[in-house]
């Protein structure tokens, strides 16, 4: 199923005292909704290895780049650190916090 990503509108003109309390509850449904698709520990503390990449890494994982549409046939941009992957290279993830 794509889903194609509504960028949210910030209204500042009107005054809307609610408006960065409705920006967190859209961007926690995104993520909400990125974590169901990909299968993603998005937000946690993880403990990950990366294919034809030695070692492990450690570090809350945050989403590089949003996606445009939601289907797990297009690559997620994930972050752990400063480091930049794509969903397909995790090899391994473990959830530590």
């Amino acid at each position: 199923m794509e889903t194609e990503l509504i960028q949210s509108i910030f209204d500042f003109d009107t005054g809307n005292q609610d408006g960065l309390e409705n920006w967190r509850r859209e961007r926690e449904a995104m993520d909400r909704k990125i974590r169901d698709v990909w299968k993603v520990p998005l937000g946690r503390t993880v403990r990950i290895t990366l294919r034809n990449v030695p070692g492990s890494f450690e570090g809350k994982l945050t989403v590089a780049q949003q996606p445009k549409e939601f289907s797990r046939q297009i690559s997620l941009q994930l972050k752990l650190g400063s480091m930049v992957f794509a969903h397909q290279e995790i090899e391994s993830c473990s959830i530590i916090d």
